[in-house]
């Protein structure tokens, strides 16, 4: 449900979005995609081939390609681990199972998907012309924000509570701590596994896209078991809109002077 704030904003500008970012002078390709996140995954249902050929065309307009790694069905799952469902913990585990995986084969960096994501039509383009802070942990390249995030450099922020996991990566030094989280049984009420990323980010550095670059597709949660439309067309979030008011400003101005990072990563708890 929208909030009051949301409704007084309705009429006034729309936030940013990735479609706008062609509106501004963009400094040169410093970086290259496939170079950047050379292991790139996706999860995917078995059941959901139509997800599968959707978002594999994503990736194949976008012009890289992404290995998928096979959903762990939630009525296969024995133990709930304090979980509401078999689902939710299914979900957990598949991204568990990924980082594990990239633990062990000692990959720098591991970019996961999932499969009902929208990509922003530049964002390949944006990615390799705005690269992350030199210090990221993790990369949030869409999501909801719940709390205010904070400039940090152009097209990102540093993110304090968000919802959504649809595209994200995370680098080699901090696999075990967020193994270490995501492994944790849960109480009742149990943590979505986005929100238990979010319970890392005094910890870790962890930047978001602003805008966003991906998004979730509106459509039937095979998670919640019911339809999920968080996004605009263009990806801007639909709820908690007001949390972003400041960056949004903070931000369009920083893209006017193309300057680097505002502020260093310090003064958010300790460093692992």
């Amino acid at each position: 449900m929208d909030t009051d704030q949301d409704k007084e904003n309705e009429g006034a500008v729309p936030l940013l979005c990735a479609a706008d970012m062609g509106g501004y002078v963009l400094p040169e390709r410093c970086e290259d995609f496939e170079e950047m996140f050379p292991d790139r995954v996706y999860i995917n249902l078995g059941v959901r081939e139509d997800r599968r050929q959707e978002t594999e065309y994503q990736f194949q307009t976008q012009g890289f390609q992404v290995q998928r790694f096979p959903a762990v069905r939630g009525w296969k799952a024995r133990k709930k681990r304090g979980h509401g469902s078999g689902n939710k913990y299914a979900c957990r585990l598949s991204h568990r199972l990924i980082l594990r995986r990239a633990w062990l084969e000692g990959l720098d960096c591991v970019m996961i998907f999932e499969d009902d994501l929208v990509l922003a039509a530049n964002f390949r383009e944006l990615i390799e012309r705005f690269p992350p802070p030199d210090d990221w942990g993790v990369l949030f390249i869409g999501c909801t924000h719940v709390q205010p995030p904070e400039l940090a450099a152009p097209m990102w922020a540093r993110l304090n509570d968000v919802w959504g996991m649809q595209a994200y990566v995370v680098r080699k030094k901090y696999y075990k701590t967020i193994l270490s989280r995501l492994w944790r049984k849960e109480g009742a009420g149990a943590l979505g596994t986005d929100v238990a990323y979010s319970s890392l980010s005094k910890k870790i550095p962890m930047y978001a896209a602003y805008p966003n670059l991906a998004w979730q597709r509106p459509g039937f949660s095979d998670l919640e078991h019911r339809v999920r439309m968080r996004y605009d067309e263009e990806g801007r979030q639909k709820i908690h809109g007001d949390k972003l008011l400041g960056v949004d400003v903070g931000m369009r101005k920083l893209l006017l002077n193309t300057g680097r990072v505002v502020k260093p990563y310090e003064g958010r708890g300790e460093r692992e």
